[in-house]
């Protein structure tokens, strides 16, 4: 079996490639641009920022960037993560086995000609992590396309789904969603769920690199199933879900909420251990659906997973 990776080229995403591979025959490696090796130049910032103001309010714009886009004078607990994220897997970036010859870099990953230089290695799976919205096209274009979202799916879709699930005082919807990706943001049917152990002072930060140790197991488990030839179920998701924000939505009254949460200590209400529900695992869609359905009951009306094998199904539409 055949894998070409999608990602980016910040440390926890050269992990999952890094771990990948020593596994699984991974042809090759596309990083997006947009990502830590193509952080824009200041002048590039400005104009960036430029653009966002025509679009927001000039105010609403600079509350984002002082909120959101200020780590160096903000404490560990009030950053957005990416940065704790990159020291600690700062060791993965050798790439392991993975030669250079198979590592590329691509300005625009929708594109014809990057969509022809991945077809070109016939892979059996695309697995993605991250990136820009991926058009039809792209996903068209390969047999099956993969996404790891680093955020609870259907509960909270779109960018830093860990911060502002935190800012709302909901630290147990932190987490990671395998799905099979549609052209629609994080929308794609649901594979299975990641839930990172939540411990006494987590912070988002920490909790978002929990959750990217869950990239590689989900997609190992369900890697490992496709090699062997075993089929799989998925959960399709409901056409919005319940929380979807774009990062610049994050301002200074999401800071307050955090910096009130972590106050009052929410993560030690919602310990818990590490756990992953593997809805692929069922014998039917339909049945994966009521899995799906489940859970997130569990998830948001008690701030727990079920444990139990024998799980009993309940459809969000009986409530």
């Amino acid at each position: 079996m055949k894998i070409v990776i999608v990602t980016g080229d910040r440390p926890h995403c050269v992990y999952l490639c890094k771990e990948l591979s020593k596994k699984y025959d991974v042809a090759a490696v596309f990083h997006y641009k947009g990502d830590h090796q193509f952080a824009l130049s200041a002048e590039q910032e400005k104009a960036k920022k430029d653009k966002l103001s025509e679009r927001y309010s000039e105010d609403f714009v600079n509350s984002h960037y002082d909120a959101f886009l200020s780590d160096k004078k903000l404490p560990l607990e009030l950053q957005h993560g990416y940065e704790e994220a990159d020291e600690y897997f700062k060791d993965a970036m050798d790439y392991g086995d993975l030669s250079k010859d198979r590592i590329f870099y691509e300005d625009d990953i929708n594109s014809i000609e990057s969509i022809e230089k991945i077809a070109a290695y016939n892979p059996d799976v695309v697995v993605c992590h991250g990136g820009p919205l991926y058009t039809k096209e792209f996903i068209d274009a390969f047999k099956l396309v993969l996404n790891y979202h680093s955020g609870i799916s259907p509960v909270y879709n779109g960018s830093d789904s860990h911060m502002f699930a935190f800012a709302n005082g909901h630290p147990h919807l932190s987490g990671g969603t395998l799905m099979v990706m549609n052209p629609k943001i994080d929308g794609g049917d649901i594979l299975a769920h990641y839930l990172p152990e939540i411990e006494d002072g987590d912070w988002p930060g920490r909790l978002f690199t929990k959750g990217l140790f869950g990239t590689v197991k989900l997609y190992d488990e369900f890697l490992d199933n496709l090699r062997n030839g075993g089929q799989f179920s998925k959960a399709s998701q409901p056409v919005n879900p319940l929380f979807y924000y774009k990062r610049i939505q994050w301002g200074e009254g999401h800071l307050m909420q955090l910096q009130y949460h972590l106050k009052e200590n929410v993560s030690s209400k919602h310990a818990r251990a590490e756990s992953i529900v593997n809805y692929w695992k069922s014998t039917s869609d339909e049945e994966a659906k009521a899995m799906l359905d489940n859970q997130l009951l569990s998830m948001l009306f008690h701030g727990e997973k079920s444990t139990s094998s024998n799980v009993y199904f309940l459809k969000v539409s009986d409530m």
